[in-house]
């Protein structure tokens, strides 16, 4: 899973024309795994580049609140709690701020999952 995940994301950048939403996208994803195999630190650094690409490029809330879920389970897997509540705090505002019900249900959905 976390080779392919790295495969999947080095493949996006030699795409010539990727976006930061292939960017931002493969961020979030190398973050989910490597905090599902219990790696927070590294799902924290991959969490924090999502974040970043993700408000410099001024994405929609949909992406941004996944950035923040990112940080959030990092957070949770690392056992620092108080981060952890603030970036659930940041993903649920931006997750507000997403139109498309289906998108935003998906995000308070996994939201719920961290614990």
């Amino acid at each position: 899973m976390l080779h392919l995940c790295h495969s999947s994301f080095w493949h996006w950048t030699q795409v010539e024309d990727h976006t930061p939403t292939n960017l931002s996208i493969g961020y979030w994803q190398l973050a989910r795994v490597y905090a599902v195999i219990g790696q927070g630190s590294q799902a924290l650094g991959y969490a924090m580049k999502c974040m970043k690409i993700s408000a410099d490029a001024e994405l929609d809330a949909f992406y941004i609140a996944y950035a923040y879920e990112a940080a959030a389970r990092a957070y949770s897997v690392l056992g620092e709690s108080a981060h952890k509540v603030e970036a659930l705090a940041q993903a649920a505002d931006y997750a507000e701020r997403i139109a498309d019900a289906e998108s935003k249900g998906w995000v308070i959905a996994d939201l719920a999952t961290i614990s």
